[in-house]
């Protein structure tokens, strides 16, 4: 299968895509700067470039389009600015993907889309009521994908991913945070009681992999998650055990953020059906990273 995956700089897409060719698939990239990843064509530019997003879908069986900005901070201080990717990039994805007569569309939304939730474990079929940035943009992205299935033939998924984690992954996410301060007297970190659904990277991986053998038409959406949740508190216990040292946690309030819901845990029976399961626990994950 020839797949183009946008954002395949990224974390995930870094991944995602040396998993693919490992399957044989023929992978293209678009990245705003050279990648190393070898076996894929990249095609140099910006997912913001209309033109150059229907040239690269041409030809294409499927697209993941990863690219856009994810990061809290990022968004906080630049919200029109990520505004702008994420939705103008989705728009140029789907319009070259549909121009071009691909099959499948997957894109990656988020747990946060669902805002806070009204029961636990988040099934798919919950509203989605986002409060925070990253689960407004994401909900207004797959808001189009939903419009582009409404009125064309082609399949298009999307996996609603919980907070992955795994080696290569940005200091600024928590548990990267925790592992950069394990030689100092105390880790500083922002809220440590709420709690999130950790799913390790490959595990994402795999679930890009099922979702990509699905056929049909019309529009899907997946939880992608471990099932399970963890508070910061829990995850620096863990860390702590696994490498045998003691942890003193210092909270910092300049940390803590606004309108998150204090237990975040995704139902996955949906995305189990399809023969995907988590391979990765998070003490798995944890020592791995250590």
């Amino acid at each position: 299968m020839k797949v183009l995956i946008t954002g395949m700089g990224g974390f995930l897409g870094r991944h995602l895509a040396r998993r693919l060719i490992a399957d044989g698939h023929a992978v293209h990239g678009v990245s705003r700067s050279p990648l190393d990843i070898e076996g894929a064509e990249i095609v140099l530019g910006d997912v913001l470039d209309r033109k150059l997003m229907e040239d690269a879908c041409s030809g294409m069986d499927a697209v993941i389009h990863l690219a856009a900005i994810t990061e809290f901070g990022s968004i906080s201080r630049h919200p029109a600015k990520s505004m702008e990717t994420s939705l103008l990039g989705t728009l140029y994805a789907l319009g070259g993907f549909v121009k071009a007569g691909g099959k499948h569309f997957i894109f990656p939304s988020s747990g946060k889309a669902y805002g806070k939730p009204a029961n636990l474990p988040i099934p798919e079929r919950h509203s989605l009521n986002p409060e925070t940035y990253l689960g407004h943009i994401k909900k207004l992205c797959e808001d189009l994908v939903i419009f582009y299935a409404s009125f064309t033939p082609q399949l298009y998924t999307s996996l609603r991913i919980f907070n992955v984690y795994g080696p290569g992954q940005k200091a600024y996410f928590l548990i990267p945070t925790i592992l950069s301060q394990l030689d100092k007297e105390e880790i500083i970190l922002g809220d440590i009681k709420s709690r999130r659904d950790y799913v390790h990277v490959e595990d994402v991986v795999g679930a890009f992999r099922v979702a990509l053998s699905r056929k049909g038409h019309g529009f899907e959406a997946y939880n992608v998650g471990s099932g399970l949740s963890s508070s910061a508190q829990d995850v620096v216990d863990e860390i702590s055990r696994i490498a045998k040292k003691e942890c003193t946690i210092k909270t910092d309030a300049s940390r803590l953020r606004a309108h998150e819901a204090f237990e975040e845990r995704a139902d996955i029976s949906k995305l189990k059906a399809l023969g995907w399961s988590p391979r990765y626990t998070l003490v798995k994950g944890l020592s791995e990273m250590l």
